[in-house]
Formats: C-alpha cells, sequence, structure tokens
C-alpha cells in the first residue's frame, strides 16, 4: 500500500539567506566620501593615544621637597628611552629637584641598552645638579647584571623604593621620626581603671 504524501509543516528545514544578494559588507572607495580625511583623523587618535600612554607610562611623582620618584613598568625600549630622558629632565626642571628615584621594580628585563639608558639619564640629571637613586634591583636583574658585566657605578643603588626613600630623606637632611607609640593592650586592660567605672565579667 502506497503512503500517501505528508503535509508540509512549520518545522520543516528551510535556507535562510543572511545578506541581501548584491549587497557587499565592505565599503568600497566610491562609498567613502573623503579617505584621506579619514586616515588624518585615525592618525590624530593614534597620536592621541600614544601621548596618553605615555604620560601613563613614565611618572614623575614627587614625594618631598627636591625629592622625585620615577617609577618605570614593562620593557624599556629606545624610543622610550628617549621619551624617559624627556620627561626625567622637564620634571627636575619643574621641580628643582637636587635627588630623583628610579624605581626599576616593575622593569621585567635589564639589558645593556636598559643600562646605557639609565647611565645616561643619570648623566643628564647630574648636569642639572641633580643625583639618581637607583630602587628595585631584584636577584634575578642583578645576576643578569653581574652575567653581562654592567657596572652602575655612577648610580647609587639601594634595596627597594622605602630604603631609597629614606636614604634620600637623609641626604637632605631630614629623618623619619616616630611621635605615637603602639598601645599595649594587655596592659590597658589588666591596669585597674580610673574613677567608678568596674568591669564586669559576664
Amino acid at each position: 500500500m502506497a503512503s500517501e504524501p505528508r503535509p508540509p509543516t512549520d518545522l520543516e528545514p528551510h535556507s535562510i539567506e543572511l545578506q541581501p544578494s548584491g549587497v557587499s559588507l565592505t565599503p568600497s572607495l566610491d562609498e567613502i566620501s573623503d579617505p584621506v580625511a579619514a586616515l588624518q583623523q585615525a592618525k590624530t587618535e593614534i597620536q592621541r593615544l600614544s601621548a596618553a600612554v605615555r604620560e601613563l607610562g613614565t611618572p614623575v611623582l614627587p614625594i618631598h621637597d627636591g625629592i622625585l620618584v620615577l617609577p618605570l613598568i614593562g620593557h624599556l625600549d629606545s624610543l622610550r628611552g628617549a621619551h624617559l630622558m624627556d620627561d626625567l629632565l622637564a620634571a627636575i626642571e619643574g621641580h628643582q629637584a637636587s635627588i630623583i628615584i628610579l624605581d626599576i621594580t616593575g622593569v621585567s628585563v635589564v639589558d645593556t641598552a636598559v643600562a646605557n639608558m639609565l647611565i645616561q639619564a643619570t648623566r643628564a640629571a647630574g648636569l642639572l645638579g641633580t643625583r639618581c637613586v637607583l630602587a628595585g634591583v631584584t636577584a634575578a636583574v642583578s645576576r643578569t647584571m653581574v652575567q653581562l658585566g654592567i657596572e652602575l657605578k655612577q648610580i647609587t643603588s639601594r634595596r627597594d623604593l622605602q630604603d631609597a626613600i629614606t636614604y634620600a630623606l637623609k641626604e637632605q637632611g631630614y629623618s623619619i621620626v616616630r611621635t605615637r607609640q603602639d598601645i599595649d593592650w594587655l596592659t590597658e586592660c589588666t591596669e585597674p581603671s580610673s574613677g567608678n567605672s568596674s568591669i564586669k565579667n559576664i
């Protein structure tokens, strides 16, 4: 017995055309009103973003009168080294700094190029009457510098930023003095309280 043809239902698979024929998703040159202006606008935006990244990458922070901190993070290449030199000298002139701390705790790799950049920055700062203090030399960076034969005799080195700040303040004639002692809570709780107040055990 021959089977009867099944009527079509809405569940039958249908082919769906996502893109109308004759329509291209990629604009042609004829559809762009002024490609030169669009290119110039994109170039201006890239320059603005590069300047913003540069400002965020090499901030110069004044921490006390005559003392600046320049934290370095990431990889230092030749282009960034040139920007670093410009920002360093501008900050020294603007703040009349006598000591600047170069914190390389966040520097991933220190090679001969980075060491040469630090030496040049130290010499340029010295011509303005500013001393440079190197902070944050890790064990890995120290081992690499010894293996490469890099010597930074011109730069005073401290183990971390805290030690470098203490050194810079001492060189400026300041000292960090603690004016408040820690509270001995054991003594405070065991001594009898003055007045009529009393502590009752619950």
